[in-house]
């Protein structure tokens, strides 16, 4: 694959999105926004304090078994930073962040920083693929094409479950998984054979794993509150399965937060539920601002804060981004 199909590639999902906002109309999206209930609204928001405490504490026993120590409120003040640096890049790459940003909060090695945000991460995408498997027998429900799909999500799903307890004996199963998740920048620094090193703690791993499962749940949950403020009719338990659908392709990293690919395969979805076009794609944007744009509004805010309180407010006045020396 050449470098400039990748560069370009990233612009595809930009361009899917721009088409579904021309074709369905932004004055028809405003429209859907406008009949909103601002207080179930308001309410999704609030639903980020248990959802960021979950996802910080799960990054926290990770980090307890990578050998590194920190407190709660920093490892959620570096939780925040990755959200933000993680909406402005393909795939959530931006979350590996947390690696370097690690180094100024602890004197640990890069490896055991490196160890602590993979299976972080890693946990992240399987955690949301356990709701995917659940969303397709839904969907299987509704149209009888989706049977198939899910029988092989499932099957796999089970096999996962099998084969974790062997997973440290052997690299192989771990290969597709580490090319998926490791950025090539990290791959001369963090090994396949390091990854297999890691999983030798899996028995340890189980509850990070539901942790991360029940935070998933929460952030869809909480699209299911902003979802319910404009008009949704679906049951909650459904949303719940069905949306990481949209969620786990948006991860692909051809396109900037999901933007395009998400959004086309959510309104696809909302579909089959009777829910129009226009308000599929309303639903996905706010709840993207809900349970995305917002932590990283607030990642965003505690960058600069901190910027700031290191050089001094009046310096910062006079110059706001000094020049490396």
């Amino acid at each position: 694959m050449s470098k400039r199909f990748i560069r370009y590639i990233h612009f595809f999902g930009l361009i899917l999105f721009v088409y579904l906002l021309v074709k369905i109309k932004p004055a028809n999206i405003l429209g859907t926004i406008r009949e909103a209930d601002i207080l179930l609204f308001t309410l999704s928001f609030v639903l980020f304090i248990p959802i960021g405490l979950l996802q910080t504490l799960r990054w926290k026993l990770f980090l307890k078994l990578s050998g590194i120590h920190i407190k709660f409120f920093k490892t959620f003040q570096l939780y925040l930073y990755g959200q933000f640096y993680g909406v402005i890049t393909p795939g959530k790459i931006g979350s590996f962040t947390r690696i370097f940003l690690l180094k100024d909060v602890t004197d640990s090695a890069l490896f055991n920083r490196i160890v602590s945000v993979v299976l972080d991460r890693i946990s992240d995408i399987v955690s949301m693929l356990f709701l995917v498997c659940g969303g397709a027998l839904f969907l299987s429900s509704k149209d009888p094409r989706f049977l198939y799909p899910s029988a092989i999500l499932i099957f796999f799903g089970i096999l996962f479950l099998l084969a974790a307890p062997i997973l440290h004996r052997n690299e192989k199963p771990l290969r597709f998984v580490y090319r998926i998740i490791v950025p090539a920048s990290l791959s001369e620094r963090f090994t396949v054979n390091d990854l297999v090193h890691a999983f030798r703690k899996s028995h340890r791993l189980l509850f990070p794993f539901c942790l991360g499962l029940a935070g998933w749940m929460l952030i869809f949950f909480q699209g299911y509150v902003v979802g319910s403020s404009i008009g949704l009719s679906m049951g909650v338990i459904e949303y719940v399965f069905v949306a990481p659908i949209a969620s786990i392709i948006g991860l692909i990293p051809i396109t900037v937060s999901g933007f395009g690919t998400r959004d086309a395969v959510f309104i696809s979805l909302m579909s089959l539920y009777g829910f129009p076009p226009e308000r599929g794609l309303t639903l996905s944007l706010l709840a993207y601002f809900v349970n995305a744009i917002f932590p990283s509004l607030l990642g965003m805010f505690l960058i600069f804060f901190n910027l700031v309180q290191s050089i001094g407010w009046k310096q910062f006045r006079k110059n706001p981004f000094p020049r490396p020396q």
